[in-house]
C-alpha cells in the first residue's frame, strides 16, 4: 500500500497552533484526512515555526517587535515567554502523528529550485525535501508552492 504523504508548511502548523480565521478550516482538515494520510514536516519548517512563534509572543506579551531587542530579551532572559507554546507544538506534533523528516542536503538541487521556480532559499529547501522524499502534496498557505510542478497544494 503506497502512503499518501502530505508535508505540513510552517505557516500551516502556526496557524493551527496559533489561533487565526485559518484555525477552522486546519481542524477540519485535520478530521478529513484523518487516517487516510501520514503527515510530515521537516527541521526547516519546525525551526520557521518556533523562529516566527517567538517573534509574534515576544511582541504580545513584552510589546517588543524590533529584531535587536528581541535578541537581547531572549539572552537576558530566556524563552519562558514561550513555555505554554512549546507544549503545545509538542502536543501538536504527537497527537496528529506528524513525523519529522530530515531536510535534504542535496544543496545543488535546492538552488536549482530557487533558480526554476522563483523561490526564496528555506521554501527551496521544502520543496526540495519534498521531491526527495517523493511526497507530492504540501499544506500551505504560501502561494509561492503553486509554481512548483511536482507538488500539489492541499486544499485546507
Amino acid at each position: 500500500m503506497k502512503m499518501n504523504f502530505i508535508y505540513l508548511d510552517a505557516n500551516f502548523i502556526l496557524n493551527a497552533l496559533i489561533s487565526s480565521e485559518k484555525t477552522e478550516r486546519i481542524k477540519n482538515f485535520f478530521l478529513e484526512h484523518e487516517n487516510k494520510s501520514v503527515f510530515v514536516t521537516s527541521l526547516a519548517s519546525i525551526e520557521e515555526v518556533l523562529y516566527s512563534a517567538s517573534r509574534i509572543l515576544c511582541e504580545e506579551t513584552q510589546g517588543i517587535s524590533s529584531f535587536y531587542r528581541y535578541k537581547k530579551f531572549v539572552e537576558r532572559n530566556d524563552y519562558k515567554f514561550m513555555e505554554n507554546f512549546f507544549i503545545l507544538l509538542l502536543k501538536f506534533l504527537k497527537e496528529f502523528k506528524i513525523l519529522i523528516f530530515p531536510d535534504t542536503s542535496e544543496i545543488e538541487e535546492v538552488i536549482k529550485i530557487m533558480k526554476r521556480y522563483h523561490l526564496l532559499p528555506n521554501d527551496a529547501l521544502i520543496a526540495a525535501t519534498c521531491k526527495y522524499y517523493g511526497i507530492k502534496k504540501i499544506a500551505t498557505f504560501d502561494e509561492d508552492f503553486s509554481r512548483v510542478d511536482f507538488l500539489e497544494i492541499a486544499k485546507v
